[in-house]
């Protein structure tokens, strides 16, 4: 390649081959051909976002100790049976 393209900043020399090589096989054979996707329902892509969603996780941890500490608690107001 001439200098001359070499100054407008395109990829040239061996560097830019293997590049341009690089990214050229990651286009054919990175990319999955469409019949191995999975279609997903959208209740599937829900349940799949709740179940990884700390967050979410987190304030559900929370109601069920929240219900556990009321039930905890209406047993402290119940006789004690000795």
């Amino acid at each position: 390649m001439s200098k001359r393209v070499c100054r407008q900043n395109r990829l040239c020399g061996r560097a830019g081959r293997r590049g341009w090589l690089l990214l050229l096989s990651v286009v054919v054979f990175g990319a999955a051909p469409a019949s191995s996707q999975q279609t997903l329902t959208l209740s599937q892509v829900r349940e799949m976002a709740f179940s990884h969603n700390r967050q979410y996780l987190s304030a559900l941890q929370d109601v069920n100790k929240a219900g556990a500490d009321i039930t905890n608690a209406r047993a402290g107001a119940l006789p004690n049976i000795e």
